[in-house]
């Protein structure tokens, strides 16, 4: 068993999001968007 921090959670979902089955993704208050970065980045 493994304990994951909130950020990791967020890291894990968002890294995997599009192999999760449908009934899981429209289960979770999430959006997927889409910005322009800076050069920096």
């Amino acid at each position: 068993m493994r304990l994951w921090s909130r950020k990791e959670l967020k890291e894990k979902l968002f890294a995997h999001d599009d192999r999760l089955p449908e009934e899981i993704r429209l289960a979770l208050p999430l959006k997927r968007v889409w910005m322009v970065a800076n050069q920096d980045d």
